[in-house]
Parts: structure tokens; sequence; C-alpha cells
């Protein structure tokens, strides 16, 4: 019902989109890779990645784009395991009924060795704190349920991730005036925060 008002957000706040972008390039991800809840394929169309996606009005923008696109969830992953070098999770794991569940399915389709961006609205952060007194006015975060980077770092420490590297960006506000910034290894006090996990060893 919201695909297009979705896909617009990357246009009309395009100085953000682009913070947020170069903040996930900086992690380098290679390979075949998945984003899992891509919407309508703004990061999977950067990476190059195939876009996993629960709505189908999303994944219809997404094949728009010339992207290879599977309708799923993050929870049960349509991918054969230990096969892609990367997974993609870019503010998805606030919308998931079950994130443990999901990190445990990701952990499976990657190889030994593949790598876990997973990007985050921090939970007490400027854009954390304002997404969460507008949920009863927004279609997109009515249903979401913030993450410190601690508590996610612990989750994925409890898959049995290996957290590798933080980068961060978004020191200003959804309400002031964007601006092009550099991304961070301090995460503090920014709104976007990617974490970089390996999967390393065998399934704890």
């Amino acid at each position: 019902k919201y695909a297009d008002r979705y896909d617009s957000w990357y246009t009309r706040h395009r100085i953000t989109a682009e913070n947020e972008a170069m903040c996930l390039k900086g992690l380098r991800l290679r390979g075949l890779g998945v984003d899992i809840g891509a919407g309508t394929g703004f990061f999977t169309k950067i990476l190059g990645a195939i876009a996993l996606e629960p709505s189908r009005q999303m994944v219809s923008r997404a094949k728009e784009k010339g992207l290879e696109s599977i309708r799923g969830v993050g929870e049960y992953i349509p991918v054969k395991s230990d096969i892609l070098d990367y997974a993609l999770m870019v503010v998805t794991l606030c919308f998931l009924e079950d994130p443990m569940k999901a990190l445990r399915e990701t952990w499976r389709i990657l190889k030994n060795g593949g790598i876990l961006a997973l990007c985050i609205v921090p939970r007490g952060s400027k854009w954390g704190r304002f997404y969460e007194s507008r949920r009863a006015e927004s279609p997109f975060y009515r249903m979401a349920k913030f993450y410190t980077v601690e508590e996610v770092i612990g989750m994925l420490r409890d898959t049995g991730f290996k957290v590798e590297s933080i980068r961060a960006t978004l020191s200003y506000g959804p309400l002031d005036e964007a601006r092009v910034e550099t991304p961070v290894e301090r995460y503090s006090d920014r709104g976007f925060v990617c974490i970089s996990a390996r999967k390393t060893g065998s399934d704890s």
C-alpha cells in the first residue's frame, strides 16, 4: 500500500540516504549477497545484491529497477545453506517478529567467513526517539521495536557471529538540515549504525 511513499523517501531525503549508503559501502562487502528486508531495493542496487522482501509491491518496485528479487521473510530465507558471501539487513531487525531466528537463518546461508552487515537506527538516538514518538501516525514504524547497539552486538554474539567493525553516520537529527558526513567508528551520538559481523567456526 505504501511502496511508492517508501521508495520516494530516498529521493526526498537524498543527502541522508547518501550518508547511509556511504556508511554501508565502507564495510567493503564483496561477492554474492542478499539484502534481507530490502524494501524497494535502494541499498540492494548499490551493492549488487539479491533482494529478499515480504511485500509484493516492494518486490515489484525492486524488479522494476532490474534487481533479482525474492519474496520471503528473514525468519525463513529460501536460500541454500553455506552459499553466500554476505548478507545485509538495513533497518530490518526492528521489524522482525523473531529477530534471533532471522539471525540464525542468516548464519545458515552464509559461507564460513561470510559477513553480515547489520544497520540499525539505535534506540535512544535522535532518530530512534523521533520514530518512536511518531509511532501512532507512521505506517512504517508503528510495529517497530528499536534496539541499542549493545543489544544488537549481544544478539550477534549469541548467534555465533564475531563483530569486526562498526561504522556510523547521521550526527544531525531528523528535523535538522541534512549535511554530507564522513562515517566514523564512534556511534554513541549517531542515528545510523552499521555493524559488520563474521561467521566463524560452527554454529553455537
